[in-house]
């Protein structure tokens, strides 16, 4: 078992900080969600466990060992990362964008392997991309090119996957599907780091959750017990109620709640 470990972590960009004295901890097999407002400091918190920026203090460690100090081949064979947004000049085929989650695993000189685009072709059919293998990756709408992406971290075969907001830009069937595909990897011994905005999510998953409000770690716990109305009235700025319908959870504004009462005095249909 893996254990990633954010110790005392203070990041920010120039002289400005963002976050502040993060400390939490993931084992692989577990999911983690975060959860926040615009700007409270999620991506920056995943882009500095995944080794892209340099903290001002603290450190992220796995397995004991700080992952600066790591070989970019050894940090890939524990880390994938999936961005919120990218943007390549290349036009790669589909297969080609998912087949460089294997390139950590080549040697130097050598080109993927007939066993590296099987895996990537595994990757696309589980996401039920096969069919556009051949596509230009640059043609393809923002949605597919998330799942494109995911794709990817898959084929990489890490130990643990980094996801800033992977299901932005995505319809209800594809929510769906990747928070399926979320909570088979961790069936299967992957540690998942997502950061969203989507409390629910964080709940269907029976997701470790960590809140952030300016920057700083508030909450670290159970969704089930993190997420409440009060919470998330807070984290958000409007009133939210945590319900429960036949032993399931659910957010709903109080805006919901009050359009609901007004077609039923009208007697109309919500």
């Amino acid at each position: 078992m893996i254990t990633m470990e954010i110790k005392n972590l203070s990041a920010g960009y120039g002289n400005k900080t963002i976050i502040r004295d993060i400390n939490f901890s993931i084992r692989s097999g577990e999911i983690l969600t975060l959860l926040g407002a615009n700007g409270q400091g999620k991506t920056t918190l995943l882009k500095n466990m995944a080794g892209f920026m340099k903290p001002f203090s603290g450190t992220v460690s796995i397995e004991g060992e700080d992952i600066r100090k790591m070989d970019k081949k050894t940090l890939a064979g524990y880390l994938a990362y999936v961005p919120q947004n990218h943007v390549t000049g290349i036009a790669f085929t589909v297969r080609d964008m998912v087949v460089l989650g294997r390139i950590a695993k080549c040697s130097f000189y050598a080109s993927p392997a007939k066993k590296d685009y099987e895996e990537a072709n595994r990757s696309l059919e589980r996401l039920g991309l096969l069919h556009l293998a051949e596509k230009n990756y640059q043609e393809l709408s923002g949605g597919e090119q998330r799942l494109v992406l995911i794709a990817r971290a898959l084929t990489q075969d890490t130990k643990i996957i980094l996801l800033d907001e992977p299901v932005s830009n995505l319809d209800m069937g594809n929510q769906i599907k990747v928070l399926k595909v979320l909570s088979e990897l961790s069936d299967k011994g992957i540690g998942i780091i997502v950061s969203s905005h989507f409390p629910e999510h964080s709940l269907w998953l029976n997701a470790l959750t960590v809140i952030l409000r300016g920057g700083t770690l508030t909450d670290y716990d159970r969704a089930e017990k993190v997420i409440t109305g009060e919470t998330l009235s807070d984290l958000y700025g409007t009133p939210i109620s945590v319900r429960n319908n036949n032993g399931s959870r659910y957010c709903e504004p109080l805006f919901v709640q009050e359009m609901q009462n007004k077609f039923k005095n009208t007697g109309e249909s919500a």
